[in-house]
Protein backbone atom coordinates (compact mmCIF):
# COMPACT_ATOMS: atom_id res chain seq x y z
CA UNK A 1 0.00 0.00 0.00
CA UNK A 2 1.07 3.36 -0.36
CA UNK A 3 0.73 6.69 1.39
CA UNK A 4 2.34 10.15 1.19
CA UNK A 5 4.29 11.43 4.24
CA UNK A 6 4.90 15.24 4.96
CA UNK A 7 6.97 16.12 7.18
CA UNK A 8 5.98 20.09 8.65
CA UNK A 9 8.40 21.83 10.29
CA UNK A 10 8.37 25.51 11.22
CA UNK A 11 10.25 27.30 13.80
CA UNK A 12 12.98 24.63 14.32
CA UNK A 13 13.17 21.34 15.36
CA UNK A 14 10.80 21.27 17.97
CA UNK A 15 7.77 22.73 15.88
CA UNK A 16 6.54 20.28 13.62
CA UNK A 17 4.66 17.09 12.57
CA UNK A 18 4.07 14.63 10.30
CA UNK A 19 1.01 14.10 8.55
CA UNK A 20 0.05 11.13 6.51
CA UNK A 21 -2.22 10.99 2.66
CA UNK A 22 -3.73 8.60 0.60
CA UNK A 23 -2.59 10.99 -1.98
CA UNK A 24 0.34 12.81 -3.62
CA UNK A 25 -2.45 15.22 -4.89
CA UNK A 26 -3.44 15.77 -1.06
CA UNK A 27 -0.01 15.99 -0.01
CA UNK A 28 0.99 18.92 -2.24
CA UNK A 29 -2.33 20.71 -1.47
CA UNK A 30 -1.82 20.69 1.97
CA UNK A 31 1.66 21.44 1.97
CA UNK A 32 0.71 24.76 0.01
CA UNK A 33 -1.84 25.25 2.44
CA UNK A 34 1.11 25.40 5.34
CA UNK A 35 3.15 27.74 3.84
CA UNK A 36 0.29 30.14 3.39
CA UNK A 37 0.36 29.87 7.05
CA UNK A 38 3.79 30.01 8.61
CA UNK A 39 6.27 32.29 6.70
CA UNK A 40 9.27 29.98 8.61
CA UNK A 41 8.18 26.81 7.18
CA UNK A 42 10.99 24.35 6.19
CA UNK A 43 9.78 23.24 2.50
CA UNK A 44 9.61 19.46 2.10
CA UNK A 45 8.25 17.48 -0.86
CA UNK A 46 5.63 14.54 -0.40
CA UNK A 47 7.27 11.74 0.24
CA UNK A 48 5.92 8.10 -0.91
CA UNK A 49 6.08 5.58 1.60
CA UNK A 50 5.33 1.76 0.89
CA UNK A 51 3.55 0.32 3.70
CA UNK A 52 3.66 -3.84 3.42
CA UNK A 53 -0.62 -5.17 4.15
CA UNK A 54 0.33 -8.63 4.80
CA UNK A 55 0.49 -8.98 9.02
CA UNK A 56 4.36 -10.19 9.18
CA UNK A 57 5.40 -7.39 7.01
CA UNK A 58 3.21 -4.28 8.42
CA UNK A 59 4.85 -5.82 11.58
CA UNK A 60 8.44 -5.71 10.74
CA UNK A 61 7.88 -2.28 8.92
CA UNK A 62 6.37 -0.84 12.07
CA UNK A 63 9.40 -2.23 13.85
CA UNK A 64 11.80 -0.90 11.36
CA UNK A 65 10.58 2.82 11.41
CA UNK A 66 8.19 3.25 14.92
CA UNK A 67 10.26 2.41 17.52
CA UNK A 68 9.75 5.40 19.64
CA UNK A 69 6.79 6.39 21.57
CA UNK A 70 7.35 10.32 20.36
CA UNK A 71 7.03 11.45 24.21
Amino acid sequence: MRVWRLDVWHGGIDEGSVEWFTSQRAAKKRNTELKRTFDDLTEWEPEPVEIPTNRTGLIEWLNLFFDTDNG
